[in-house]
């Protein structure tokens, strides 16, 4: 490339999309605006990408009936090293906010990214309250 162009090598033993909570704003008592970014690590396009997050009341639970927000966030086609950054405004129903008091302030965060060619589920356990 002598153009004055840099290429990226991404590591083929790598996840396939890296994502990364870049900022919490409190908008509320149970309201919090989180941003996030997701990358694209693969040497290819990804394309038809979509995010889909579920935070649940506890630490490393996934119980169905603990699920307090959920959200899903189209990224579309992302080329390799490209990023998505949003926005959420995640609001919880009081009755919500007590199950997670309920569980010492623990929520666990479940991401599944998926794309036509691949998929990958991230969990992380938070104490928040």
């Amino acid at each position: 490339m002598d153009d004055g162009e840099t290429e990226t090598t991404l590591d083929d033993d790598a996840e396939p999309f890296s994502f990364v909570i870049d900022d919490i704003e409190e908008c509320g008592a149970t309201c919090r605006d989180v941003t996030s970014t997701l990358t694209n690590t693969q040497n290819e396009t990804a394309t038809d990408v979509t995010v889909y997050i579920r935070i649940f009341a506890g630490e490393d639970n996934t119980a169905t009936d603990d699920i307090v927000w959920e959200g899903t966030e189209e990224a579309g086609t992302l080329a390799p090293a490209e990023e998505h950054t949003t926005t959420e405004r995640v609001e919880l129903s009081l009755q919500d906010a007590r199950k997670i008091d309920r569980e010492d302030g623990w929520i666990t965060i479940q991401t599944t990214v998926e794309s036509d060619e691949t998929t990958v589920t991230y969990q992380d356990s938070e104490q928040v309250a």
